[in-house]
C-alpha cells in the first residue's frame, strides 16, 4: 500500500501560521486604538448644532444704526438664537456656573455673526461709505442666505477686578461674508479711502454664547479663531436636517 504525500510542505504551514498570527495582532492594536479613541471622546463635552445654525436663510436682516461718531453701527448676521441658548445652558453645566449673555438689541437675547465691526466703521469706513450704502450692499448680496461653516467652541479669559473671566462663543467662518467685506472695502477705496486703513482679511467670524462678568474682545489681546481660542473641551455634532 502506497501512502499519500502531503501536498503542503511544513514551510507553507509556518508562513499561514504566520499570517493569522499577524492579523490576530493587527486586530488587537485596532481594537485597542478604537477604545482610546472611545475614551477621548466620552471626555469631551458633546454638542449638537442644528441644520438651522448654519444655514441662516429664513431669518431676517435687521440693520444697526446710530449717530455716525458712536458705536452703534454694525454690519451682523442674523442666526437663530434658540440652538446657541442650549448651548449656553450646556457650557453652564460644565463649568457650574451661570452665564450672562447679549441683550442690546433683544432683552431675551439673540444671536449674529458681526460682519463689519463698530470700531471699523466709527475709525475708518464712515469717512469714505455710509451705514446706509452698507447695509444696501449687504442685502443686495443676500446676507441672511449664508451658509455658515461651524469650526468649534471657542474661550477665552481675562483678569477682570482681580478675578479671572470668561467668554465662550461659537467660531465659525463664511466665504459670503468675506465677499461682504472685500466688496465694502472696493467701494471704500473707490470712494478715496486708504486701503491701509479698513483690512478685509481681518475678520475673526462668531457667535457669541456667554460670558461670566462681561464679553471680551481682540481689545482684550483675544483673537476668536481656531488657532488662538479653540476649546478642544467641548466636541461640535452636526445634525443632518434643521427639524430634528
Amino acid at each position: 500500500m502506497h501512502r499519500l504525500k502531503p501536498t503542503c510542505k511544513v514551510g507553507t504551514f509556518q508562513k499561514y501560521d504566520n499570517e493569522q498570527t499577524f492579523y490576530r495582532f493587527f486586530l488587537i492594536i485596532l481594537t485597542l486604538a478604537s477604545f482610546k479613541i472611545l475614551a477621548q471622546n466620552n471626555d469631551k463635552i458633546l454638542i449638537e448644532i442644528s441644520a438651522q445654525t448654519k444655514n441662516t436663510s429664513s431669518m431676517p436682516f435687521h440693520t444697526h444704526t446710530g449717530d455716525e461718531d458712536s458705536f452703534k453701527n454694525v454690519l451682523a448676521l442674523n442666526v437663530e438664537y434658540s440652538q446657541i441658548k442650549k448651548i449656553r445652558k450646556i457650557i453652564e453645566d460644565k463649568i457650574g456656573k451661570r452665564l450672562k449673555f447679549l441683550t442690546s438689541w433683544n432683552i431675551n437675547g439673540e444671536a449674529h455673526v458681526t460682519t463689519i465691526t463698530p470700531p471699523e466703521y466709527k475709525n475708518n469706513l464712515r469717512f469714505n461709505i455710509s451705514m446706509k450704502r452698507i447695509n444696501q450692499i449687504a442685502i443686495e448680496m443676500e446676507i441672511q442666505n449664508t451658509e455658515l461653516e461651524i469650526l468649534g467652541i471657542g474661550s477665552g479669559n481675562q483678569l477682570i477686578d482681580g478675578k479671572v473671566e470668561s467668554t465662550y462663543f461659537l467660531i465659525v467662518d463664511s466665504t459670503k461674508l468675506r465677499k461682504i467685506r472685500h466688496t465694502i472695502f472696493r467701494e471704500f477705496v473707490d470712494n478715496g479711502g486708504n486701503p491701509k486703513a479698513f483690512d478685509p482679511t481681518w475678520f475673526f467670524p462668531h457667535i457669541t454664547i456667554g460670558y461670566t462678568k462681561s464679553d471680551i474682545h481682540e481689545n482684550s489681546g483675544l483673537i476668536k479663531n481656531v488657532k488662538h481660542s479653540f476649546d478642544n473641551r467641548f466636541k461640535i455634532i452636526k445634525r443632518l436636517t434643521k427639524f430634528l
